[in-house]
């Protein structure tokens, strides 16, 4: 697959990615690649196997990197600022692009402030009392959507924090590192009993996460006024 790439006239950099890189593959891993090719066009993922390994590549134009790091695609960021350069058919791109993805993934993303801060807490306020409603009918049927308000709090926990998010298998591990109350609750969840000391423990997190004096209610609140007149 590689040597492909390579002769390929498009192919400008390749950058290696993912746990292979790392050190970290396991049974299921795959091998990453982030081509940046000399085209109008991207291609958001190729998944072909090479040698019995699974690879992705993603290939995207030069300005369509550059877009992704603006708007805090950290993926493409941490592939291409944290990957291994195997590939370069122009030396001064790979270092200004890989500069670039590592200085704009370095500071993490944009606070969350404002109306913004806002519509994250009533979005995962809305998902929570929508789990309490089915709770208080069908225990059972709510525990879905308790293990979606969970996720969704983790997730906020991490922008506020201006962190990106890891995968899910790394969750816990990363959470120790730098939240370990949180790492402690969300543990706790998963291994909970009942929906019901899930909806206890869930408690919890959201106040880790919101603050011990939020009402966990919804509050009034409105939206910018947007110009859709074309």
């Amino acid at each position: 697959m590689l040597p492909s790439l390579e002769t390929e006239p498009a192919t400008l950099v390749i950058f290696l990615a993912g746990s292979f890189l790392r050190g970290q593959a396991g049974p299921t891993s795959d091998v990453d690649l982030y081509v940046i090719v000399n085209s109008r066009f991207r291609q958001r993922r190729q998944v072909v196997t090479s040698s019995g390994v699974l690879v992705e590549i993603f290939l995207n134009p030069e300005n369509e990197s550059r877009r992704q790091f603006r708007e805090e695609n950290y993926q493409a960021m941490h592939m291409v600022g944290y990957g291994q350069l195997i590939f370069s058919r122009d030396g001064a791109l790979a270092q200004s692009l890989q500069a670039k993805a590592r200085q704009a993934y370095d500071q993490g993303p944009r606070p969350l402030e404002g109306i913004d801060f806002v519509a994250a807490r009533y979005g995962l306020i809305d998902r929570y009392e929508d789990a309490l409603d089915v709770l208080a009918t069908d225990p059972a049927r709510a525990d879905p959507a308790l293990w979606r308000v969970l996720d969704q709090a983790i997730v906020l926990r991490y922008r506020l924090a201006r962190r990106w998010c890891v995968k899910a298998k790394r969750l816990l591990a990363d959470l120790e590192k730098w939240d370990p109350a949180l790492a402690t609750l969300a543990s706790a969840f998963y291994g909970a009993a009942s929906p019901a000391k899930r909806k206890d423990i869930l408690d919890q997190v959201l106040r880790h996460v919101l603050g011990p004096e939020d009402s966990l209610k919804i509050e009034p609140w409105e939206s910018v006024p947007e110009d859709v007149s074309g």
